[in-house]
């Protein structure tokens, strides 16, 4: 992987990010969605071999499987990390797009949760999460029901289309075929030697939707590049 090939999508992004002849959707498909994946470009064959993993543990097609993010692209997206190259210890961020599964996973949790009424304060993520209390006051009073900060991402990320495991209760299982999400990280870290990140879109509307407005807000925060934006 190389420093350059980093610099030179950056640049290419950039430029189109600040013209005014594209719109988001074709950018998003052109450095989000039809680039090669940075990560693997050595060697593409484990992009595939990472697919078949996800198949297994997830019970999904290939075509509903996509690595996003700095591994995707080479660098990250994010302003406050103002494009930081991906390098060795970066994760690797897969996104399922799978309404079958999404759907199961929101019924199975409203089960768990006994109809989503219990409150989980802890992940294998956030052992200490925020607390919020439903109330304008600072203390809570007696009758007033408090929310975990992940239990409140979760309803947040989920009225948007998508399930982030990161935010699901400890003892939630996601996989499938009887198969276990802490296995599933550990056999990508053991073949690959990265991290995963995973989040499961109900469907294309709403991950498109996040990813472009995600780039007109970037836009909006960078500001126009005179140099660039013709």
């Amino acid at each position: 992987m190389s420093i350059d090939e980093i610099t030179q999508r950056r640049e290419a992004f950039r430029k189109d990010l600040y013209s005014s002849k594209y719109n988001m959707e074709w950018i998003f498909h052109k450095h989000l969605i039809n680039k090669a994946t940075y990560a693997f470009l050595d060697n593409p064959d484990e992009e595939h071999e990472l697919a078949v993993i996800v198949k297994e543990y997830f019970n999904v097609d290939y075509k509903d499987f996509i690595i996003v993010g700095s591994a995707k692209l080479g660098y990250s997206l994010n302003p406050k990390k103002n494009y930081r190259n991906f390098t060795a210890k970066s994760d690797i961020d897969v996104a399922i797009i799978d309404q079958g599964l999404f759907i199961d996973l929101k019924q199975e949790l409203y089960d768990f949760t006994d109809g989503l009424c219990y409150d989980w304060n802890e992940t294998v993520f956030h052992r200490n999460p925020t607390e919020y209390i439903h109330s304008a006051d600072l203390e809570k009073k007696e009758g007033q029901r408090k929310i975990y900060e992940n239990q409140f991402n979760y309803y947040k990320y989920l009225s948007k289309g998508w399930f982030r495991a990161d935010f699901k209760p400890d003892e939630f299982e996601i996989c499938r075929n009887g198969k276990r999400f802490i296995d599933f990280q550990s056999e990508i870290y053991s073949r690959f030697s990265k991290k995963i990140g995973l989040a499961i879109y109900e469907n294309w509307f709403f991950f498109i939707k996040y990813h472009v407005k995600n780039l007109e807000n970037l836009k909006l925060r960078t500001g126009v590049d005179t140099d660039v934006a013709k």
